[in-house]
């Protein structure tokens, strides 16, 4: 029996993860990847709760190791339901900042965006103004 292990978000790397995104897209996008991975964890959790189940009530089919069978499968199902409340959590915080963005976006006035904005702050000497009718 194969079980690939998920590497839970710890705190810190949480917080650094929040930090680095920067536009609304980019909040939505992790937003969306932990509540696919809090899904996921869910999902394995309860698989792990049904086998947990089955080495309980057939112990017999398995001899000795049904106590270690059991036994792994709790750990699991715990780790999986823990795992999944931190993506949820995390995916929840980046709604949040994705809300708090948006909001400040809308009460801000609309910038002028790149070019726009390099072009109105560069002051061009009249020298090099080309005229269109050359």
């Amino acid at each position: 029996m194969a079980v690939l292990f998920s590497s839970a978000v710890s705190a810190t790397d949480a917080d650094a993860e929040v930090q680095s995104a920067v536009t609304l897209d980019d909040y939505e996008t992790k937003a969306k990847f932990h509540e696919d991975a809090a899904r996921e964890m869910q999902a394995k959790a309860q698989e792990q709760k049904r086998l947990l189940e089955h080495y309980e009530d057939k112990s017999y089919l398995y001899g000795g190791k049904a106590q270690d069978l059991q036994g792994y499968a709790h750990a699991l199902a715990r780790k999986y339901d823990k795992d999944a409340k931190n993506h949820a959590r995390q995916a929840e915080l980046h709604r949040q900042r994705a809300i708090q963005l948006a909001t400040l976006n809308a009460s801000q006035p609309q910038r002028p965006s790149g070019v726009e904005a390099r072009a109105k702050s560069v002051s061009i000497p009249e020298s090099y103004r080309t005229s269109g009718s050359q």
